[in-house]
């Protein structure tokens, strides 16, 4: 089996050596030929510059460019098509995932799961994050009637021909959990497990918490939309 490890990538230059050298120390412990690819989505400091000079030593790196900059959806979407894969794993590139967990992960992606989703056992991150967290989840809960911990975890593990023939439309930060409850509406068989989420090492999140809080819920809405829809079968595809 062939694993393909995707990430977007934002402006991690102090990050994403570490994080890809790491994706590469575990996957060279599977047997099997396998890759990671990346999707520097328009940094603007040295990501590029790091992952061409890294791509020398490892012709398994493959390196995807946006430019500019259009969203950690459509980076992780453009992994996502590149990946070759029978299994895809998508995680971060800022280091707060343990990519050594993934032997673990793939003993318990059994033949009848689709999406194996990882949930954070406890997020390090700004109080307000994880409080706005907290109450997104039980929203999606409430909204879309399913009992999922924790949707927009990235680390999570895809059978390659399920993920790369799904219709991905988020551009931003909520793809994971367009992913989960797109794969739940369409009958998908999805599992969930406990993962580590570490604090950063270097560099600084992007995100703005009203901002991305305002995003989400507008998609939530559009995407409760979309999948009554199609549940009513007025809408053939998600």
């Amino acid at each position: 089996m062939r694993i393909s490890v995707i990430m977007p990538a934002y402006n991690e230059q102090d990050n994403i050596r570490t994080t890809v050298q790491s994706c590469f120390q575990v996957l060279d412990e599977i047997p099997g030929d396998h890759e990671v690819v990346v999707t520097d989505d328009g940094s603007r400091d040295r990501t590029g510059e790091i992952l061409a000079e890294m791509k020398q030593a490892r012709p398994a790196l493959a390196v995807e460019t946006n430019d500019p900059n259009r969203g950690y959806g459509a980076a992780l979407a453009r992994a996502i098509r590149r990946s070759a894969g029978d299994i895809v794993v998508s995680i971060d590139s800022d280091g707060q995932f343990d990519i050594s967990e993934l032997k673990n992960l793939l003993d318990r992606f059994t033949a009848n799961i689709d999406i194996l989703t990882g949930y954070r056992i406890s997020k390090r991150d700004t109080r307000v994050k994880v409080i706005a967290d907290r109450i997104m989840n039980q929203m999606i809960r409430l909204m879309f009637g399913v009992r999922f911990r924790d949707t927009n975890c990235a680390f999570k593990l895809y059978r390659g021909e399920v993920i790369r023939r799904m219709n991905l439309e988020a551009s931003g930060f909520q793809i994971p959990t367009e992913i989960v409850l797109k794969g739940h509406a369409m009958g998908l068989n999805i599992g969930e497990t406990p993962v580590q989420h570490f604090n950063r090492s270097g560099g600084s999140s992007t995100l703005t918490p009203v901002r991305t809080a305002v995003r989400m819920v507008a998609f939530l809405v559009y995407l409760r939309l979309k999948i009554s829809l199609y549940r009513r079968k007025i809408l053939r595809s998600l």
